[in-house]
């Protein structure tokens, strides 16, 4: 994990508003967005209305239609932080698993899990690259 990610996920599990170099984190109440160079690629949105009176927490990683080994790399690292599958490449290609049967479609939702601590993200320790 590069530090400017280690960063990046500090903002997200914080929730403050960072910037750096090419990548900015935007949060409120409503929830965090992730920018790079100014391309959304992360939305998590916690409380999300799914039906009359039932939210849950929701992250949608998105492309921006840019498929480059740096945003492959945010979205890896945010999914890890989240406990979300990863995405994976072969002969050019994007996949959401690591079997290579899913094709990825430049977007993808997930509903987020509570970790064994009840934390929404935190499977991976970022702090220590911090320094």
């Amino acid at each position: 994990m590069r530090k400017i990610e280690a960063q990046m996920l500090e903002a997200i599990d914080l929730k403050k508003n960072w910037s750096f170099a090419n990548m900015r984190v935007q949060s409120d109440d409503t929830g965090s967005l992730v920018y790079l160079h100014e391309n959304l690629i992360c939305q998590i949105m916690p409380n999300w209305p799914v039906e009359l009176n039932q939210t849950k927490d929701l992250i949608c990683l998105k492309d921006a239609g840019w498929m480059t080994n740096t945003t492959r790399s945010r979205l890896n690292c945010i999914s890890d932080f989240f406990g979300l599958p990863g995405i994976y490449q072969k002969n050019f290609k994007w996949f959401t698993d690591s079997l290579y049967k899913e094709e990825w479609k430049g977007h993808k939702t997930y509903e987020l899990k509570p970790n064994e601590y009840g934390y929404k993200g935190r499977f991976i320790d970022y702090r220590s690259l911090l320094g």
